[in-house]
């Protein structure tokens, strides 16, 4: 499941996808617990490119969506 960036302070499920700080998505593939980084390869492995790249593309806009401000109705008011 995708998660978002990572944060050492949540505690991931295996299968659970993050984008670490170098850019790139990984996926937690042993159980670990909170404030194991993904680039410890004995939890945590990095997704090929492709993968990677669709799980931050994914991840970045649910981001945006989520920061932008609601639709506005006619008349100019918020709904």
């Amino acid at each position: 499941m995708l998660k978002g960036r990572y944060d050492e302070q949540t505690e991931y499920q295996v299968g659970d996808v993050v984008v670490y700080d170098d850019g790139r998505a990984y996926r937690l593939r042993n159980p670990a617990p909170a404030g194991v980084p993904p680039v410890d390869t004995g939890c945590w492995s990095r997704l090929d490119e492709t993968l990677s790249t669709c799980a931050i593309w994914i991840i970045e806009s649910l981001e945006a969506l989520a920061t932008k401000a609601p639709a506005k109705a006619k008349g100019g008011k918020a709904r």
